[in-house]
């Protein structure tokens, strides 16, 4: 069974409809306690698959519902708690678009993130594994390579996956804009996802239009056979959390069944903050974060199970 398949079955435990009397304050029902008791097992048994199959799964995908919706704050965030705890983990941006610097000496901001954050400085040889595309023109990467007169090369990034992958325990692979993003003309970013054979987490914004936004998407990962970790909702912007936004994760829990597992507080610039204080950060806006890495290290009677606040 592939570890897409595993992470489904665990993704697909939390949230049915007749659920949201949780979220409302009321008390659990009998015939929803007796489906959460279930849901458990099933979360177990998934877990215990990852864990009996734990060198094929190798790392995630992080993806968003749209560019800038803070898919880099969010895989920085993660790669650095599984640096921290032990694991060896790097980040990968396959394409990364609106780069700055000179011709052939192009830097991708997210990977620059993303290894700041986690305290890596890896070789340029493995850099170049990390980053295989980078542009300067900041629009869709198949307009971007056009526009560069390059043309991307799908299989050489896949075959450089598998070269981070057979060199470390994890790699936290980071998409550029939405799910269905063409990478070429006939090649998409979900497309990508599903060639790297990778569970997916899904960023969106929390704010207005994120329900729409969100559930298209999870359609999309679903029809494509891909297993949704969850959602994280940023605050994309300096806006407090609000009836809204709390509306906006309880929907899309309830329609996307698709658990919401975390929110990140509005951040202005990751580059003008220390590694720690980042961390800090995120620390507290992913108290989750060690259920989507406990397959690697944790006993199987230690692995949470815990519902979004």
């Amino acid at each position: 069974m592939r570890p897409a398949v595993y992470m489904r079955r665990i993704a697909c435990c939390f949230c049915r409809q007749g659920d949201e009397h949780l979220l409302e304050g009321a008390a659990p029902s009998a015939p929803f306690l007796k489906r959460r008791r279930r849901q458990r097992a099933a979360l177990q048994l998934g877990l215990r698959e990852m864990k009996q199959n734990r060198l094929q799964f190798r790392g995630l995908f992080v993806t968003g519902t749209d560019t800038g919706v803070g898919k880099t704050w969010v895989a920085a965030g993660l790669l650095a708690a599984l640096r921290r705890r032990g694991i060896d983990a790097v980040p990968m941006k396959p394409v990364q678009t609106g780069c700055t610097g000179r011709a052939g000496s192009l830097r991708a901001p997210d990977l620059e993130t993303s290894l700041r954050a986690a305290g890596l400085t890896p070789t340029a040889d493995e850099r170049a594994l990390m980053t295989p595309y980078t542009f300067r023109p900041a629009c869709s990467p198949h307009l971007a390579a056009s526009l560069s007169g390059v043309e991307i090369d799908v299989p050489a990034m896949i075959q450089g996956f598998g070269r981070l992958r057979a060199s470390h325990e994890c790699v936290i692979v980071e998409g550029a804009g939405g799910v269905l993003v063409p990478l070429t003309s006939s090649f998409l970013m979900i497309d990508l996802i599903r060639a790297l054979n990778l569970p997916v987490l899904l960023v969106s914004r929390a704010g207005v239009g994120a329900i729409n936004h969100t559930l298209l998407s999870v359609r999309e990962l679903n029809r494509a056979g891909l297993g949704i970790i969850g959602v994280v909702l940023n605050q994309s912007e300096p806006a407090p959390w609000g009836v809204v936004e709390e509306d906006n994760a309880r929907m899309i829990e309830l329609l996307g069944r698709v658990r919401v597992l975390a929110r990140m507080p509005f951040i202005r610039e990751v580059n003008a903050m220390e590694p720690q204080e980042f961390f800090s950060i995120v620390s507290r806006a992913l108290p989750k974060a060690g259920e989507l890495v406990s397959c690697f290290e944790t006993p199987l009677a230690e692995a949470p199970v815990r519902r979004p606040e």
